[in-house]
């Protein structure tokens, strides 16, 4: 184990690295895991106002942030000094992201919506905004469909295949508090 900043929300494990957002203290830290008995704190940067999400694709950490609704790219090629190198505004409370190629998934609670940016470049861009279910909590996407966890007890299925235009193609209650999703 090791010791972290305030309330980590989100862990996300790549290679020899697991990367850590903090909502309470602000902080994306970046943990040595070689040695799984004792992890080591090798680089953290700070984030905007209480991260909730973190996903690692290639040199780059993507982070979204609750409280100051964006989304923030961090280059961690050096993981020692990780590098804020990108930013753009979600919709109201982002709380899940997911990467995959060239664009970035964002779900956002109060705002019920499904993102979807360009990240290609380090200004990412907005190309696609959709109405989700109510206070939709987790992202999933897995070749050209995004799965989407709402808390008010359904999974949504979008096909993204086209990006700029993403269609609910499913949905199904799920009973309770749908909190995650992985497929």
């Amino acid at each position: 184990s090791a010791t972290t900043g305030a309330q980590p929300f989100s862990v996300f494990v790549s290679g020899r690295y697991a990367y850590v957002v903090n909502y309470t203290s602000n902080t994306l830290q970046i943990f040595d895991i070689s040695n799984h008995s004792s992890p080591v704190v090798v680089g953290s940067a700070t984030t905007g106002t209480t991260p909730f999400s973190v996903f690692v694709s290639g040199r780059y950490a993507y982070v979204v942030n609750y409280g100051s609704n964006t989304l923030q790219i961090f280059d961690i090629s050096n993981p020692s000094s990780p590098v804020a190198v990108g930013s753009a505004t979600t919709g109201t409370n982002p709380l899940s992201v997911y990467v995959s190629g060239r664009y970035a998934y964002v779900v956002n609670q109060t705002s019920a919506t499904l993102q979807i940016f360009d990240v290609s470049t380090s200004s990412p861009a907005l190309i696609a905004s959709t109405t989700t279910g109510t206070n939709p909590l987790s992202v999933y996407v897995s070749g050209r469909y995004a799965y989407v966890a709402n808390q008010t007890g359904t999974l949504q299925i979008f096909d993204v295949s086209n990006p700029s235009s993403p269609v609910v193609v499913g949905s199904v209650v799920t009973g309770g508090s749908s909190i995650s999703v992985y497929v």
